[in-house]
Parts: C-alpha cells; structure tokens; sequence
C-alpha cells in the first residue's frame, strides 16, 4: 500500500465514517497484516522449493545407486561367466 498523502487519508475517513486517527490507526493495521501474509506466503514458497530441492537430490542419489548396483550385478554376471567357463574347460 505505501504512504498516503493526509488528503488522501482524510478522504478515505469521510467516506468510511471514520475520524482520521481512527482511518490511520485502520490503514497501518492493514498494512500490517498484508504485509505478515505475504511474509507467510514467502516462507512457505521457500519451505516448498527446499522439499522439492531435497527430493530431486534424493532422486538423484537414488538413480546413482541404481546405476551403480547395475554394473555392480553386471560385473558379477560377467565374473560368473568367466568362471564358469573356466570350470568347463578345466573338465575337458
């Protein structure tokens, strides 16, 4: 909302009945108030974008881990079959 010029103020007391350190004490009470929403709603914007930050990197991690755990099983196969083959050529 900002400043008011005391015109502005006066005007906005006339028409809603009120006196002007009533119209006054009104606006600051208001400003107040928009401006503990919008702090609220900033906090919580952050509070999400910080969750959604967390699960990406968990999802990366886990994506790693998978990765990791394919070649890990791919290696094992690959062991596995060399060994085997080994056996069989052994008992020939």
């Amino acid at each position: 909302m900002g400043f008011r010029s005391p015109e502005a103020i006066k005007r906005r007391a006339l028409k809603r009945g009120n006196s002007v350190s009533d119209q006054l004490k009104i606006d600051r009470d208001n400003e107040v108030k928009r401006l503990k929403k919008e702090h609220e709603q900033r906090r919580q914007q952050q509070q999400m974008d910080t969750q959604q930050q967390q699960q990406q990197e968990q999802k990366k991690k886990g994506n790693a881990t998978t990765t990791a755990s394919k070649t890990f099983v791919a290696n094992v196969d690959e062991a596995t079959e060399k060994n085997t083959e080994k056996k069989e050529k052994k008992e020939k």
